[in-house]
């Protein structure tokens, strides 16, 4: 039993979460893009482009989770936080449905710390509306914001 004990607090650390920045409210569909097996401190953002929701998922329901919403591209601007919530998906996004999020990060709540600053990752998948999912964590810069820039403002003219 001891063992067993010791190889599940194993695979309790190598467990991480998936961000994902939606541009519709609540976390119902539309264009998203999203970091995969995000480690704690650890930005999902975009510069040139906004959401109206940030996603949590794949969240071990006995952690204590901190997640963090931003603005003003990456995780520049803490717009909000939300506290353990012992579920496996968290959903923050904005009550005026204005599309403001540029980014999300979480950290552990139970954890002491100083100031708080997320390391910046870029997202690694794509999905448009119609579910579809593109892997972009190979794509140049500059074509990768152009694409999630243009996606996100054509998916606001609905």
């Amino acid at each position: 039993i001891q063992y067993l004990s010791v190889l599940l607090s194993l695979v309790a650390v190598t467990t991480a979460i998936d961000i994902r920045l939606i541009s519709n409210s609540n976390c119902n569909g539309g264009v998203l893009v999203s970091c995969c097996n995000m480690n704690p401190n650890k930005c999902c953002g975009v510069n040139n482009a906004a959401f109206r929701s940030v996603q949590y998922t794949a969240i071990p329901t006995n952690w204590n989770v901190q997640t963090r919403s931003y603005e003003g591209g990456n995780c520049n601007i803490l717009r909000g936080l939300l506290g353990p919530q012992h579920s496996g998906t968290v959903c923050m996004n904005e009550a005026d449905c204005v599309a403001r999020l540029t980014g999300g990060s979480y950290n552990f709540s139970n954890k002491k710390r100083g100031a708080f600053n997320a390391e910046d990752c870029r997202p690694d998948l794509l999905g448009l509306a119609d579910g579809t999912t593109y892997v972009v964590k190979d794509l140049d810069t500059d074509l990768f914001d152009e694409l999630v820039c243009n996606l996100a403002a054509i998916e606001f003219l609905y």
